[in-house]
């Protein structure tokens, strides 16, 4: 290929910021020599896009933020017939178990417990009890001995309140 034609395919190149394909019907070439002229100059690569920056949120202090969340988890009293290769049934009404989780936005400590249910009693009991352990375990990140008393546990409100699905 002469140093012209290749010329003309990096100034198409320049100009349009697109692909050997698109190249290839602007210039009337096939798309295997654009993509091997592209490479022998260095420039067969796109130019990543600049995307916006991520937005990211932590809070400044412990305990400003809670995301609290459950999971339904199905219960079983042995290994069923995936494990044993037939098809009886043997776990038949043995019900449900609820995965209840806290995570504290700033330091990315988890609470969890299994509790039998996730009725408006269950997740207020969660609750005081996180806020519990996450005063009972507050501490500085560097070691160093506190100079202010070690947080109470707030009550939050947590009564049981009605919730939306």
């Amino acid at each position: 290929m002469s140093d012209r034609a290749e010329r003309e395919i990096l100034a198409l190149r320049q100009q349009t910021n697109a692909g050997p394909v698109v190249i290839a019907a602007l210039c009337g070439r096939p798309a295997s020599t654009v993509g091997k002229v592209l490479r022998r100059w260095g420039c067969s690569r796109l130019p990543r896009p600049e995307r916006d920056p991520v937005v990211r949120y932590e809070r400044e202090r412990p305990g400003e933020l809670v995301h609290v969340d459950t999971k339904k988890l199905g219960r079983f009293h042995v290994v069923g017939k995936r494990i044993l290769k037939d098809d009886v049934k043997r776990n038949r009404h043995a019900g449900w178990q609820h995965l209840h989780i806290a995570v504290d936005d700033h330091t990315r400590l988890a609470y969890a417990e299994v509790l039998a249910g996730q009725d408006n009693h269950a997740c207020a009991g969660f609750l005081r009890r996180a806020v519990a352990w996450y005063a009972a375990t507050a501490s500085p990140s560097n070691g160093s001995c506190r100079t202010t008393p070690r947080p109470t546990t707030p009550t939050y409100g947590a009564t049981p309140a009605p919730s939306s699905p």
